[in-house]
Order: structure tokens, then sequence, then C-alpha cells
């Protein structure tokens, strides 16, 4: 049997970060050197293509024997237009104004990269997702804690923002940045066992008291 593959995420992004954690998995956070690009009306390649680039940009910075890791996540509003990250608190506020009270899909796409052979899996999740109906005042103040301007669609479904969901139909990690289900299912394909890996750091860390 081989050495065990080195697990890279290719984000800086703080929740995926942790949910990887969580997991209890020994990895590499390399930032990727590559801006995301939305394509309009088209979601799906929107989320592939980015998540592609992401990960093909620390191809060269990753160590030899690896499984490259990235993910990009958007919103679908109910009319189709496509919410990535803000880029300021006026648009903020106009992405949770076009999602208040109203239906929305969460896209992730997300692919992993085996370093020396270059072969690469990609797959997506996608979530549907109810905002309560809210006062415009209430979209206002939660705007103005920032929360939502590092994530697609402004909002964190994992903190204060959670107050605005009125239902999840899916993967709630999808929401927050990272369908660890599909993680799992795709590392497979590699021979890499994220729950046996995860099991093993455990009970490492509990020997070392």
């Amino acid at each position: 049997m081989g050495a065990l593959k080195q697990l890279v995420l290719a984000s800086t992004s703080k929740r995926r970060i942790e949910i990887l954690r969580e997991i209890g998995v020994d990895f590499l956070v390399i930032e990727p050197k590559y801006r995301e690009i939305i394509i309009e009306k088209e979601p799906l390649r929107t989320v592939l293509n980015n998540a592609k680039n992401k990960g093909m940009s620390v191809l060269d910075a990753s160590p030899s024997n690896s499984l490259i890791l990235s993910a990009d996540t958007v919103v679908v509003a109910e009319e189709g237009e496509i919410l990535g990250k803000p880029d300021s608190l006026s648009t903020s506020i106009s992405m949770l104004k076009k999602l208040n009270g109203r239906y929305h899909y969460v896209l992730t796409g997300i692919c992993v990269i085996d370093k020396d052979s270059g072969s690469l899996e990609c797959s997506h999740e996608t979530t549907k997702v109810k905002f309560r109906k809210v006062s415009d005042e209430m979209i206002i103040q939660y705007a103005s804690t920032l929360e939502g301007m590092d994530k697609a669609g402004s909002y964190a479904a994992q903190g204060l923002g959670a107050l605005l969901i009125e239902s999840i139909e899916g993967d709630f990690y999808n929401v927050i940045g990272l369908p660890i289900g599909l993680v799992y299912a795709l590392l497979a394909k590699y021979g890499y066992d994220l729950f046996s890996n995860g099991i093993k750091s455990r009970i490492a860390a509990i020997k070392r008291g």
C-alpha cells in the first residue's frame, strides 16, 4: 500500500477550514491564485469552472503525493440571477432583498486533483433554501454586521444569518460552502477515506492527551 495522500485545501474560507477541522483530518491550506468568474445564466458551469481553476492554481505549490480539494459556491435567486459575494454594503443589502421571503438555490462545485497523475474529478451539490419574510430594517441591520460580506448570497447560515432562513431542503453543509458528503465520495475515488482518516486523527489526539 502506498503512502497516505496529503490532503490540500485550495481555499482560505474560514467555514471550509472549520468543516474539515471538525472532521479531524490533517490537511494543508494553500490560497488559490485565481479570481472567481460568474458566467451569466450558467450557474453550474460557473461553479465547476471556478472550482477547477482554483485547484489548478495551487498545483505547483502543492507537495507531491497530494490530493487537492477545491470548491466554489454561488446562490441562484428565484428568477435565475447568480449571486456571488457582495463587493459593497449596498450590494449586500440588494442581494438580501432579492432573497427575502423567497426560495433560492445554493450550488457548490467540488473538484479533486491528484497532484502526481493530474487526474481530475469534479461534481456538484444543490440545496434549496427558503428565506423568511423580514422587514427591510432587519435586512439592513443584518447586512451592517458584515457577516455575509465574504459569502455567496451575502449571508451566513451558520451564524446570525440562520435567523433569516425558514427552511432548507438538502445538504446543510452545502449552504455553508462545503458539502462534506460529496467531498467524501470524490476523495474515495482516489483511495482517500475521509471517515477513517478522521477517526485515526481523533484517536491519535486522545492518546497524546
